[in-house]
C-alpha cells in the first residue's frame, strides 16, 4: 500500500518514537526511526520480513496477539522482545486496528514501548534517592554532632568563665590578705623596734645609775 508513496515512508521513518504498521499477516509495513534506535533494527532489513515473529522470545505471546487481531483490536500487550543483538526487553505493546484504503484493508498501528529501560533508570533512580537520602541523613546527624559539640564548647567555656572569675576573685582576696599581712607584719616590726629602743635605752639608763653609785660611793 505504501511502497509506491515515498513521502509516506520518508516522513514514517523520521518519527523519533517507536511506532510500525502491521498488515493483518502481521508483516512490517512502517517502521520507524524510534523502533531502529530502540531495538537496532534497520528499516530496510525489518521491511523484507515476511512476519513480525524476528521480534518475539516467547511464541505463545504472538500466537495470543495474532489470534485477538481483528478491525476491533485495541489492546495493550506486555512481551518479551529480542533486538538486533539478541537482548531481551520487556516491552509495552499497544495495538490499535485500522481500516485504510478504497477497499478498507485492515492494518495495525502499533506503539513499542521499552519499559525494561524505564524500569532501569527507576532503579538507578532508586539507587540515586536512597544515596541522597543516606548522605541526607549522615549531613543531619554531622549537623546534629556539630551542635552537640558547639553546645558542650559553649558550657565548656562558660565553665571556664565561671571558673577564670573565681581564680580572679581568689587571687584579690589572696591579694588582700597578703596586704594586711604585710601591714602587721610592718606594725609588728616597728612595734619590735620600738621595744628594741626601749630597752636599749634601760640598759643605758640602768649603766649610767650604776656609774653614778659608784661615784657617790667614792
Amino acid at each position: 500500500m505504501f511502497k509506491n508513496d515515498q513521502v509516506i515512508l520518508d516522513l514514517w521513518q523520521q518519527l523519533e518514537e517507536s511506532l510500525f504498521l502491521l498488515d493483518k499477516n502481521g508483516k512490517i509495513i512502517l517502521w520507524s526511526r524510534g523502533c531502529e534506535k530502540e531495538f537496532g533494527w534497520p528499516i530496510l532489513e525489518v521491511l523484507n520480513k515476511d512476519r513480525w515473529n524476528f521480534l518475539f522470545i516467547d511464541e505463545r505471546e504472538l500466537e495470543k496477539i495474532t489470534a485477538e487481531m481483528s478491525p476491533l483490536l485495541d489492546d495493550s500487550y506486555q512481551v518479551k522482545w529480542r533486538d538486533k543483538n539478541k537482548k531481551e526487553w520487556l516491552v509495552r505493546l499497544r495495538l490499535r486496528a485500522l481500516q485504510l484504503g478504497v477497499v478498507k484493508d485492515c492494518y495495525f498501528l502499533a506503539r513499542a514501548e521499552n519499559i525494561s529501560q524505564k524500569n532501569e533508570v527507576a532503579k538507578e533512580l532508586q539507587k540515586v534517592r536512597l544515596l541522597a537520602k543516606e548522605k541526607s541523613l549522615a549531613v543531619e546527624r554531622a549537623t546534629e554532632l556539630l551542635k552537640q559539640k558547639e553546645k558542650l564548647l559553649l558550657t565548656n567555656m562558660t565553665e571556664m568563665k565561671h571558673l577564670y572569675e573565681q581564680v580572679k576573685r581568689s587571687e584579690a582576696a589572696l591579694q588582700e590578705k597578703t596586704d594586711e599581712l604585710e601591714t602587721k607584719v610592718k606594725e609588728l616590726n616597728r612595734f619590735n623596734r620600738l621595744m628594741i629602743g626601749r630597752e636599749t635605752k634601760m640598759v643605758e639608763l640602768k649603766k649610767e645609775i650604776g656609774q653614778l653609785r659608784a661615784r657617790l660611793g667614792e
